[in-house]
């Protein structure tokens, strides 16, 4: 009979060959490819999501924000060089 402890042991061992092969199998791929494979958003595509999450939040008045806090002024009074 085995034993608990043994069990678990040979259960993590299993699944640390699995993710040991799945790193490897990632290594050969480009940066969008395993993006691709992992189902995953790029960076950009995560920074328009919470963008426009804010944007809703704002429009909503669930997040208060001044406009100082987004904008900077500026001193100079020309419009064009």
């Amino acid at each position: 009979m085995e034993s608990t402890l043994y069990k678990i042991y040979e259960a993590d061992r299993e699944g640390s060959e699995v993710h040991k092969n799945l790193i490897n199998n990632m290594e050969a791929k480009t940066y969008e490819e395993r993006l691709h494979s992992l189902k995953l958003w790029t960076l950009e595509e995560r920074r328009n999501r919470q963008d426009l999450i804010n944007v809703f939040r704002m429009c909503n008045g669930l997040l208060r924000l001044e406009p100082i806090e987004l904008f900077t002024y500026d001193d100079n009074i020309r419009t064009f060089l």
